[in-house]
């Protein structure tokens, strides 16, 4: 008896709701929430999305529909009237704003080729030498890819066009970025596009959206830092710029994605229903210290952590309980030997708080 054979039979589950290790084809999975969700490198991550984002600050992406696809995404031609789309995915870490990130991507990537990513990590500094930066990021990559221009020809384009400062009033070397994009025009199909991540500073983001646009069609910035995603947004007036929230989850929020993941691997045409999780269970991550004065809320890696390790110790109790009365019957238990309580959760998070 395994606890694959108890979520199948005593709670009609094709697998682990919070580490799947088969997909919806019924194929072999490895566990979709051990890293960030990448469709682009499998596709059947696209099932495990869930949309607890706000999206009000973005006329230009999103929601997600029923199939976990975005629903409103600019084509290729929209971004030729309103310039290049600069993304701004803020809320903290493990909060879903990455796995949004490789969604998206992955959706430029359906609208023709696989886009070409340069990655930048910010650690704050002067702006012209970040600008720099990502010209010389970009010119390694692209080298990496493609033959013609070739990288001395991209280097030595970039050290003329360097040797002395060209600034706007928030950008530096727009003319190399416009440069570099008429020479690969005819080249490169792949959509270019700059991600960045590491220290919050809406005055450099408007500096490199500003700076490099005319290269890159596609900007994203992935954030902690709310208030400045919202500030970035504002002082770019005329910019082509979304932002969306990954917020943590309240009670109520996180009840609702429980039930939604456990309803997910159910088998079809049976209730909806969190079972085993109660709503107890739920509400044990929620109690408030006494001296806290605002509602918890939990980012969903978080949610997902717990839920496995609850339900991980709650099946390898019942292999015990089950093995011993010697059947795979339900009706052999009890509700509370059925039922993952608030205890349950209590003592999963005390073990992986220690690092058990």
């Amino acid at each position: 008896m395994t606890p694959n054979d108890i979520l199948s039979s005593i709670y009609q589950l094709r697998t682990h709701p919070f580490s799947p290790s088969v997909g919806a084809d019924g194929q072999p999975l490895q566990d979709p929430f051990a890293l960030p969700l990448n469709p682009s490198d499998e596709p059947r991550h696209i099932a495990y999305y869930y949309d607890l984002y706000d999206w009000s600050g973005s006329r230009q992406i999103g929601p997600l529909g029923s199939a976990q696809i975005v629903q409103r995404f600019p084509m290729p031609e929209d971004l030729v009237n309103f310039g290049s789309l600069l993304t701004i995915l803020a809320g903290p870490d493990h909060s879903g704003r990455e796995s949004l990130r490789n969604l998206l991507l992955h959706r430029i990537g359906q609208q023709g080729s696989q886009p070409l990513v340069i990655s930048l990590v910010l650690e704050g500094g002067d702006r012209r030498q970040i600008v720099r930066q990502v010209a010389e990021l970009f010119m390694l990559e692209y080298s990496n890819h493609f033959d013609i221009p070739t990288f001395d020809r991209l280097q030595q384009v970039f050290q003329t066009m360097t040797r002395t400062t060209v600034a706007g009033q928030y950008s530096y070397y727009t003319n190399l970025f416009q440069f570099w994009r008429n020479q690969i025009r005819a080249v490169c199909s792949r959509p270019l596009v700059l991600s960045i991540t590491g220290k919050p500073d809406y005055d450099t983001w408007r500096v490199l959206y500003n700076s490099t646009r005319t290269l890159f069609p596609y900007l994203f910035i992935l954030t902690g830092d709310i208030a400045s995603a919202k500030t970035c947004r504002e002082t770019i007036q005329d910019g082509n710029v979304a932002v969306i929230i990954a917020p943590p989850l309240s009670e109520s929020e996180a009840l609702r994605y429980v039930r939604f993941r456990v309803n997910r691997e159910r088998y079809a045409n049976l209730p909806p229903t969190t079972d085993p999780f109660t709503p107890a269970a739920i509400s044990a991550l929620y109690q408030r210290g006494p001296t806290a004065t605002e509602d918890v809320r939990w980012q969903i890696a978080f949610i997902n952590r717990t839920m496995r390790r609850a339900l991980d110790d709650h099946l390898d109790k019942l292999v015990g309980i089950l093995e011993a009365r010697g059947s795979l019957n339900r009706a052999l238990l009890s509700p509370q030997e059925i039922e993952i309580d608030a205890g349950a959760v209590r003592r999963a998070r005390e073990a992986l708080n220690m690092g058990h």
